[in-house]
């Protein structure tokens, strides 16, 4: 058993609303946590498409001629089918079931446009401005000052986010003609700094945008998952260097093959106990010093590595 105050706690109050608004409300309804988590994916994707649909239509990413082409067309007829469909599923018994199906399609529509440039700013507008009217008449919410009229923060710091977008853009393509510490400074800015005043700046081919972020503490751990993720993926074991033996304990191992050696290490006798004659003794003298050298180098990588 679990109370509506109880789960307000847990779950944003416009997850409840979805996940309320995809069951007909006349029939029974199975309410369990495992239904939640459909309805804050759904509520996500509505919120995400507001945040990018922003970012087009506050930098005017609208080129060319107004006039509406065939992707314009498609998009505005999928508008008024959904307008439609959705008024007479709610003419239907209130049927909201159907109606947020309705609202999906156009969603995927809408960003399937928007993922192909140039975007036509007064279509996108039209399903922007619908979408918002509709899913305000089902109570979500989906930035502050909604219902209050008020100046919401994400307005009042448009100038200046604006402003600082293109300073970072700057910063970026200057960087590229001097030290790599620039873009390192930009990447804080972007990773550590904005992050806490829940802005998400993201690089693009053509510029950075940003999006301003309610949940600023959600947004910080997605950030800091990202980081973690490309840290490990960087992280390679690190190599340990085989051990080299020293020229003597090298030789002194071989004993299948000698039964004697100097007081340097290098073999006197094979393993008969046979003196070893002056051209195979010049064989490993080469042999000898060639070790010595693989030892004296290993010797003093093993010196760095503990500095």
């Amino acid at each position: 058993f679990t109370t509506i105050k109880e789960d307000l706690q847990k779950w944003n109050p416009n997850h409840l609303r979805i996940l309320f608004l995809l069951h007909k409300w006349d029939t029974v309804m199975t309410y369990n946590q495992n239904s939640l988590p459909e309805a804050k994916e759904k509520y996500r994707k509505f919120k995400e498409f507001f945040l990018n649909a922003k970012v087009v239509m506050r930098s005017g990413m609208s080129t060319g001629s107004l006039k509406h082409g065939e992707r314009e067309m498609k998009l505005d007829e999928k508008l008024e089918s959904v307008r439609e469909k959705v008024t007479e599923a709610l003419k239907d018994n209130l049927d909201t079931p159907t109606a947020m199906s309705q609202l999906d399609e156009l969603l995927l529509a809408a960003n399937t446009y928007m993922a192909s440039p140039p975007v036509k700013i007064p279509i996108l507008t039209g399903v922007y401005n619908y979408l918002s009217w509709i899913l305000k008449v089902f109570g979500l919410t989906f930035s502050e000052g909604e219902d209050s009229g008020a100046v919401s923060t994400e307005e009042a710091i448009t100038p200046l986010m604006d402003e600082l977008t293109k300073f970072r853009d700057n910063i970026r393509t200057n960087a590229k003609k001097g030290p790599g510490e620039m873009f390192k400074l930009c990447d804080e800015l972007r990773d550590d700094v904005l992050p806490n005043l829940g802005i998400r700046l993201e690089d693009k081919s053509e510029g950075a945008i940003w999006k301003y972020e309610q949940d600023k503490e959600a947004l910080i751990k997605e950030i800091n998952e990202k980081k973690e993720e490309k840290k490990s993926k960087k992280e390679k074991p690190k190599k340990v260097a085989k051990e080299v033996l020293s020229p003597e304990a090298f030789f002194k191992s071989q004993t299948d093959k000698y039964s004697a050696w100097d007081e340097t290490g290098l073999p006197t006798h094979d393993d008969k106990g046979k003196e070893l004659t002056k051209e195979i003794m010049n064989g490993l003298k080469k042999k000898y010093a060639a070790q010595k050298k693989k030892y004296d180098k290993w010797m003093e990588a093993q010196k760095k590595e503990e500095q």
